[in-house]
């Protein structure tokens, strides 16, 4: 009776043990990803009352108001004639749209109503929407990253986290963060939803590890059709690579049943990146192709790659520092990372091949390059992993930590000098808030009857004029008004610039 006793009570003990030390870990993970997310939205909480600049009025449309406004797949607010609001396609897969017209809109009815329809008002409840689809972005990100944070070394969890923060405090990602566009807050759902769902899979037996890289691929293709095409891009890259450093290896080397499970994972991933652009091809066929054309049109424009990066380094460097250190940590171990990590190496290859692709592209669009911020969350994922995988001296550490340090200081005072001069951290940046809020004020304050040729932002600030957005060009928005309005002349009121 006695030896029952003495060999269960320590398995008790022990299972208690380590039951209180998994809830403790819990707990921790807990909190610390409820600080991050309070720090990384009160980051952003003193520009969501900035006006909005160009197309920012087209997008914030679909957040505001009680009720959708899409009508089929016209779901770009690009005028108003004779005071009714006139949607046209923005040659994008409409589902975006749709996500936000139905879904981000919930957020807006959250906040309290604007009582005196004042310019700062109305703009916090056109950015706020789009702030709460990035913090739930950031869940996903954290979701992703939670297994692979290093609790049980302080000194390496704060690396990790400083370095998770410094690219979420880059100006380019705390202004797409904010902005009523795709890209920086819807666009960062995707993406990080979906590289949770394949880092995910590593935790799960065979049969269900190949649905999670089935279901991150469905989910990795709902966006902007490129994003798709990189992520396919990197699973074909991801199984090529685990054939060719296998058959590279010693014979004695080589773990074909390693390959064998990442090609079954990339044919999971692709089979869900197929299904997915199936079902969005039938849900709007027009849009789905709309998307395509633009790809293909912005390549036929043939920009130029080093104005890109000139004029756009102040915003892009924090994205490429951290995709190159993500490329050097793999290509350190770049067999054992695709043999024994794959869905890390797909993720972090995702991320490369959107920066490479639009850096090839050279487009710069409004000046605001927010079409980087999907990769720089997932490189910081993939960073998360590389970096957790490492083991240096506490003094390394320190080092590394006292850069980041210093990385945020210079994030935030560019942040800080932006605000405190009124600049816009969005569309055009650098520009003053004030300039810009005056010039809707006075085109409001002069109209006689004729649209006005300005962004679509006066639209939203005041709902007695008529106007046609500068996206459209001039000859675009008379022609748009000679089709609706046949029997007058297509008027148009230009202001100077």
């Amino acid at each position: 009776m006695i030896v029952p006793r003495i060999t269960t009570t320590p398995v008790q003990t022990k299972s208690v043990c380590f039951s209180r030390c998994e809830t403790h870990r819990r707990m921790a993970c807990a909190l610390v990803i409820l600080i991050f997310v309070i720090v990384v939205a009160a980051w952003r909480l003193p520009f969501l009352s900035n006006v909005l600049v160009g197309e920012e009025g087209t997008h914030a449309y679909l957040v505001l108001g009680p009720h959708p406004v899409i009508v089929d797949d016209n779901d770009g607010f690009v005028a108003r004639v004779d005071g009714k609001d006139i949607l046209e396609s923005l040659q994008r897969n409409v589902l975006l749209y749709q996500f936000l017209d139905i879904v981000a809109r919930q957020f807006g009815l959250l906040l309290p109503p604007c009582r005196d329809d004042s310019i700062a008002c109305i703009s916090l409840h056109g950015r706020a929407p789009f702030l709460a689809v990035f913090l739930a972005g950031l869940l996903a990100a954290l979701f992703a990253v939670r297994r692979y944070l290093a609790f049980d070394r302080p000194w390496m969890l704060a690396v990790q986290l400083l370095i998770f923060f410094y690219i979420l405090c880059a100006p380019l990602v705390v202004g797409g963060s904010i902005q009523p566009q795709i890209d920086g807050a819807l666009g960062v759902l995707i993406v990080t939803s979906s590289a949770a769902l394949l880092l995910s899979s590593k935790e799960h037996p065979v049969p269900y590890r190949y649905l999670a890289a089935f279901a991150g691929g469905l989910v990795g293709a709902l966006g902007k059709n490129e994003w798709a095409i990189a992520l396919a891009g990197s699973a074909v890259a991801l199984a090529l690579l685990s054939a060719g450093l296998t058959l590279a290896s010693a014979a004695n080397q080589r773990d074909w049943k390693a390959v064998r499970q990442g090609r079954a994972l990339c044919i999971a991933i692709l089979t869900g990146i197929m299904i997915c652009q199936w079902l969005l091809y039938l849900h709007s066929p027009s849009t789905f192709i709309a998307g395509l054309d633009v790809m293909l049109w912005i390549n036929a424009m043939r920009l130029s790659i080093i104005e890109l990066v000139r004029d756009s380094w102040n915003l892009l460097y924090p994205v490429f520092l951290a995709c190159g250190m993500m490329l050097v940590l793999i290509a350190i171990c770049l067999k054992k990372y695709c043999l024994k990590q794959p869905s890390v190496v797909i993720v972090a290859g995702w991320a490369a091949i959107i920066v490479v692709g639009y850096i090839y592209s050279g487009w710069t669009g409004d000046g605001f390059e927010r079409y980087y911020c999907p990769p720089a969350l997932l490189a910081a994922i993939a960073l998360i992993y590389l970096v957790g995988d490492l083991h240096y001296s506490r003094g390394i550490l320190c080092a590394a930590s006292a850069a980041l340090v210093l990385g945020i200081g210079a994030n935030g005072m560019s942040l800080l000098r932006s605000y405190s001069h009124g600049l816009t951290i969005t569309s055009l940046p650098g520009s003053s808030l004030a300039a810009i809020e005056s010039r809707y004020t006075k085109l409001a304050s002069r109209y006689t009857g004729v649209p006005i040729f300005e962004s679509s932002a006066i639209g939203i600030y005041y709902k007695n004029i008529d106007f046609v957005a500068r996206d459209l060009g001039v000859e675009g928005a008379k022609s748009m008004l000679q089709r609706l309005r046949p029997e007058r002349p297509p008027e148009l009121m230009v202001p100077s610039q």
